[in-house]
């Protein structure tokens, strides 16, 4: 929003030309024959996330060698990213951990978001009163 009006972007404007016109000079990095590039590195980080998992398995880890999949999964995601963009992976696989707070600091973010965007939303949409409502009857 600049000056109370809202900035029409590429993934919130509604108007079929201005989406058209702002996508056509990115397009050509999503097609797949640009994203078959980028295969060898996802494919490295793939059997690196693999290799981590057995040497987990290995090591033995209290608990029975448990591990939340979704945590492996977002630092596989990061690392494929890293790799991607940086040629080398960003350390998560690596140091099996959240390396330098990154994920946390985007959960802290979103939940700040979610807090203060919430309520403007609500109010702009005139949803207050019937949110009340709703809630009140209930």
């Amino acid at each position: 929003m600049v000056n109370g009006k809202v900035v029409q972007g590429l993934f919130n404007t509604q108007d079929e030309a201005i989406h058209r016109a702002l996508r056509r000079p990115v397009a050509g990095v999503y097609s797949m024959t640009n994203l078959v590039e980028f295969e060898p590195y996802v494919d490295t980080t793939i059997q690196f996330l693999i290799h981590q998992l057995d040497e987990l398995e290995v090591r033995g880890k209290p608990g029975g060698g448990v591990c939340d999949m979704g945590t492996w999964l977002q630092w596989f995601a990061f690392d494929a990213i890293g790799e991607i963009t940086f040629s080398r992976r960003l350390g998560f696989l690596d140091e099996i951990r959240d390396v330098d707070g990154i994920i946390e600091s985007i959960w802290k973010i979103h939940r700040y978001a979610c807090t203060v965007c919430f309520p403007i939303t609500v109010s702009r949409l005139n949803l207050d009163k019937t949110l009340t409502a709703i809630t009140t009857t209930s």
